[in-house]
């Protein structure tokens, strides 16, 4: 349990620095 606990904060994490590195993306450009 505490491995897959583990897996699925990484992958939220991963999810959320890919989200917000597309939303620097598309502020940069839209600047």
């Amino acid at each position: 349990l505490k491995w897959a606990a583990l897996t699925y904060v990484v992958a939220a994490v991963g999810s959320l620095a890919t989200l917000l590195y597309y939303i620097m993306i598309f502020t940069g450009a839209r600047d």
